[in-house]
């Protein structure tokens, strides 16, 4: 008889067992019996070679009421039959890893990290890393993936979670519901502020030094004594020194690329006429500005990657 999962049986209850793969009593040598009672078919030398806790457990002798008339030494272990599952998958080649919600994949870590399985944190790690930007949406549930990293010590995912975490409000973030936060100490937290901190000083000096202007400066400097403001070496336009003054103070809230739009300069470009003197019209200042906030994301985007990331102690 076979099921992927089962519910929690009486004691005097004989126990089922799992679904294929975990269900070949030939050639397995060892079963595990869940929580809820159900056996799990596996191989002692796959086990051993994912977790030295396992490894340790195979060299001590099995009591004899745990040896089966077909000689499968029995194992019982604390989780369920649904959460044994998904730790086996990360563990055998024979299966694609099981991951789900982020409530689950935790389980996952927990159970491995229980069992000292180090192969499958550094998976479970690698794959949170490489989706966080899905995970987080415009920042949102970035403060729960930096607490997993931190808790596990997965430094690559608490630093690119640290990251997506800038294009969200900082009150929003603190606003959300992170349970996460329990299993790290404060200090993890006023690291992830301290960082942000920094990624916004960093980000608003691009808009105040523009030594980096360079070749994107067309169209934001003006010969005009009307349009220009005189500022040496270069006559910068009025309209956009007004508009990197606005920019830098949304940049140290929120030091990220993606709050650059042109609606930022709604304020400075909403005084702004065509100028009757160099011939410059509303049309070909907003152009401009669409010009050079290409340039100036990627300005913003380099220093925020400087910044040193988040330390994990």
């Amino acid at each position: 008889m076979s099921t992927a999962t089962a519910t929690p049986t009486e004691a005097n209850t004989a126990p089922v067992n799992a679904a294929s793969p975990y269900d070949d009593e030939a050639r397995a040598d060892l079963i595990l019996q869940t929580s809820d009672n159900v056996n799990f078919f596996v191989y002692k030398l796959l086990l051993s070679l994912v977790s030295p806790v396992f490894e340790s457990m195979f060299a001590l002798p099995q009591p004899v009421s745990h040896i089966l008339p077909d000689s499968h030494p029995v194992i019982p272990v604390a989780e369920n039959s649904d959460t044994l599952h998904r730790i086996l998958s990360w563990c055998d080649p024979r299966v694609s890893p099981i991951t789900g919600t982020l409530e689950e994949i935790q389980v996952v870590l927990e159970v491995a990290d229980k069992y000292c399985m180090e192969s499958v944190m550094k998976r479970v790690g690698e794959m949170l890393a490489f989706g966080v930007n899905d995970l987080c949406p415009a920042g949102s549930g970035s403060v729960r993936l930096y607490a997993i990293g931190i808790r596990y010590n997965m430094a690559t995912l608490a630093h690119k979670a640290a990251r997506c975490s800038l294009v969200a409000k900082w009150e929003d973030l603190m606003a959300e519901d992170v349970p996460e936060l329990v299993h790290i100490p404060g200090s993890a937290l006023h690291r992830l502020q301290r960082y942000r901190l920094a990624c916004g000083a960093a980000a608003k000096k691009v808009s105040l030094d523009w030594n980096w202007v360079g070749l994107a400066a067309t169209g934001v400097v003006s010969e005009c004594a009307l349009c220009a403001n005189g500022v040496p070496p270069r006559h910068w336009s009025k309209w956009w020194v007004q508009y990197m003054d606005i920019a830098g103070e949304e940049l140290y809230r929120n030091p990220s690329g993606i709050i650059v739009t042109p609606e930022l300069a709604i304020v400075p470009l909403s005084h702004l006429r065509s100028c009757q003197d160099c011939g410059r019209t509303v049309g070909e200042t907003y152009r401009a500005l669409v010009r050079f906030n290409k340039a100036f994301v990627k300005e913003i985007e380099r220093v925020v990657d400087e910044v040193p990331p988040v330390a994990m102690t």
